[in-house]
């Protein structure tokens, strides 16, 4: 399973609260505490009716009732931080889903769509140099095991040899898959820095 998702789908079969009791008791007593909280998960591209209806739930144990109102406005400054250029772009390269429906009046959807796959490629770059290294070390960790061969009477000197010269020819491809890997890793990072080093896009 994919690092970071084995949490989120444990909070879909379990129910995740939303708000530690804590956090529903701060959000109560600040006099702009739950604009706070709408202002965050608009900024995260979270709905706001969905996420509203979670939080009264988190805070039902504390029997604290977000403030619908003070939390709207706090979500819509949140929503017009989310519907960027920039936001967007940061959402591809983290390798998260653009929820693109909260952003209609809010910014250019072709604008925002294409600055998230930007950010999106150079997160699946990232993602196959990670992969790619984890094998190397592998594969390095499996060259690097030590093979003790040593002559023995009887079968014509065979036996040992053969799989010492087996090991042999298996070293040999393990080196020349560790080299080909090697190069890609060096061409993803190139082709990432690339992408990186490309401005964020403003106009169409």
């Amino acid at each position: 399973m994919a690092r970071g998702l084995l949490p989120a789908v444990l909070c879909m079969l379990t129910g995740c609260a939303t708000l530690s009791d804590q956090d529903c008791k701060e959000a109560a007593a600040a006099p702009q505490g739950w604009a706070a909280v709408g202002e965050r998960d608009g900024a995260r591209g979270r709905p706001a009716d969905d996420r509203l209806s979670r939080h009264v739930k988190a805070c039902e144990n504390v029997r604290v009732a977000p403030d619908r109102a003070v939390y709207m406005q706090g979500w819509q400054r949140g929503i017009a931080r989310y519907c960027t250029p920039q936001s967007a772009y940061n959402e591809g390269v983290g390798g998260n889903p653009y929820n693109l429906g909260l952003c209609q009046g809010g910014g250019d959807p072709d604008l925002l769509l294409a600055n998230w796959n930007l950010g999106n490629q150079i997160h699946t770059r990232s993602a196959q140099i990670s992969d790619l290294e984890s094998e190397i070390i592998r594969l390095q960790a499996e060259l690097n095991k030590t093979v003790y061969c040593k002559e023995e009477p009887g079968k014509q000197g065979r036996g040992k040899y053969n799989a010492c010269d087996h090991r042999s020819w298996s070293n040999s491809s393990t080196s020349l898959r560790i080299t080909t890997l090697q190069i890609e890793v060096q061409r993803l990072r190139l082709e990432r820095s690339t992408l990186q080093s490309q401005p964020l896009i403003r106009s169409r």
